[in-house]
């Protein structure tokens, strides 16, 4: 009987087996991992898609859009600012922002069907007037405006076509000596009598603050007081929403003009909250502004209403926050005005009780005033009160319609009392006293504002 040895080789095929049988296991399990992985990330760009559900940058999906919905395309993209997001993600390296905003006009520009047409023009074919045109794609309107091409100054006149919205380009010089300013044709060499306006609304505090509110206003402020002491108007180049949580109004404005909108205004008028004072003089240092950016063309601006305000910089834009509807003589500073009595320096100065009027608790002694009888009167006087302060270059004091005013500069004998004049002294109606009429700004003023009008003859 032959005596067997236990084989080397068949120990070895048995831990073969065993380890083979491992590196299945592990190879499945990393196969497993990675489906898993997969899955994930699967669902996330699922996820993604469902909120974006289209490609917003250029490439296939883009050039498959139609014109209108280019055209819509881009007209979101400038609305929403992608452009200045793109300049920041190449600046950090960071696209996340501008790829949602890409996204999103994307989105938007996909929604579009003919049958969504829809544009009025404010103006009609009228090259010597700004108009407004709004449309499916100008939901906000957009303005005439002017541009430089190849070293000449065009306007580009909104009007309707076929219920959509084109811009038609006219050079002005056609019509004889006239150039392009403030999105429409000018005589050259001669004064406009209009404060070209361009007002910004913070979007968080008045987000109903439509452009007809906002015209409002401006008749007022216009019909009551610029008009009959100046012979000027105001002309409202456009009226930009901003979100003032995201950026101060003086950046957004910045953006706006860095964007290729050259229509530099003569007064800029900030809606915002301000329920103590309902508005102050502030001012836009244009030159500093823009070249802190680096803009790297030369800035022509010149204002036919030359300001006295000090040149931080370059050219200053006078500029003045307005609290929309401000509640005039309000009896007190809390929130929802429901004070029984007035608080100590309010009403007067006097301890008064308050009374429910225009939606809020007010001063009994002040209910019969001008400004109560409508919540814009005192809105429209400060607009109109604060553009003034920028035509002064003294104190405070001398600047408004006060004892100081009167006596060192009206020549009021200072004999008699201030109160003595304001009794003697007949306003226009509606106003209740001269005060009110001037806006609360010395006539003085008034009157260097008047010859502070210059001929801004912008070869652009």
């Amino acid at each position: 009987m032959k005596t067997h040895k236990a084989s080397k080789s068949a120990g070895k095929v048995t831990k073969s087996k065993h380890v083979n049988k491992k590196r299945l296991l592990k190879t499945f399990g990393l196969l497993l991992g990675l489906l898993l992985v997969v899955a994930l990330g699967l669902f996330l760009i699922q996820q993604y898609n469902s909120t974006y559900p289209t490609e917003g940058i250029a490439g296939k999906a883009y050039s498959d859009l139609s014109s209108e919905q280019k055209q819509m395309y881009w007209g979101c993209y400038k609305e929403k600012g992608c452009g200045i997001l793109l300049k920041e993600a190449q600046a950090n390296k960071n696209y996340a922002s501008y790829r949602t905003c890409s996204k999103d006009c994307h989105a938007q520009a996909l929604s579009y069907s003919p049958q969504q047409d829809y544009c009025q023009d404010s103006d009609g074919l009228d090259y010597f007037t700004v108009g407004n045109v709004t449309s499916n794609f100008y939901l906000k309107g957009k303005e005439d405006y002017c541009l430089e091409i190849n070293g000449k100054n065009y306007l580009f006149e909104g009007k309707c076509v076929n219920n959509k919205a084109q811009f038609v380009q006219k050079n002005c010089a056609e019509m004889g000596e006239y150039g392009c300013e403030g999105g429409k044709c000018v005589e050259k060499g001669k004064l406009s009598n209009a404060v070209d306006t361009l007002v910004i609304v913070n979007s968080d505090d008045f987000p109903d603050l439509t452009v007809d509110k906002v015209d409002a206003v401006f008749q007022l402020a216009e019909g009551y007081w610029l008009f009959p002491k100046t012979q000027t108007k105001f002309n409202i180049l456009g009226v930009k929403y901003y979100s003032f949580s995201k950026k101060d109004w003086k950046k957004w404005l910045t953006e706006y003009f860095l964007q290729g909108d050259k229509i530099y205004p003569e007064y800029i008028v900030i809606f915002e909250k301000e329920p103590i004072y309902g508005g102050y003089q502030s001012q836009y240092e244009l030159e500093y502004m823009l070249n802190f950016y680096d803009l790297s063309e030369e800035i022509i601006y010149c204002n036919e209403f030359k300001p006295s305000l000090e040149e931080y910089g370059g050219a200053v834009i006078p500029a003045t926050l307005v609290d929309y509807g401000h509640k005039f003589a309000a009896c007190g500073y809390n929130e929802d005005y429901t004070q029984i009595i007035s608080d100590k320096g309010l009403c007067k100065g006097e301890e008064t009780s308050c009374i429910w009027k225009n939606g809020y608790q007010m001063c009994s002694n002040m209910q019969d005033s001008f400004y109560a009888q409508n919540t814009n009167y005192f809105t429209a006087n400060t607009i109109v009160h604060e553009l003034l302060h920028s035509y002064a270059n003294d104190s405070i004091e001398l600047e408004h319609f006060s004892t100081p005013c009167a006596y060192n500069k009206l020549g009021w004998n200072p004999e008699f009392s201030f109160d003595y004049y304001l009794q003697e002294l007949d306003a226009i109606e509606p106003f209740d006293d001269i005060i009110q009429e001037y806006a609360n700004i010395c006539p003085y003023v008034w009157q260097q504002f008047i010859g502070s009008q210059q001929i801004c003859d912008k070869e652009e």
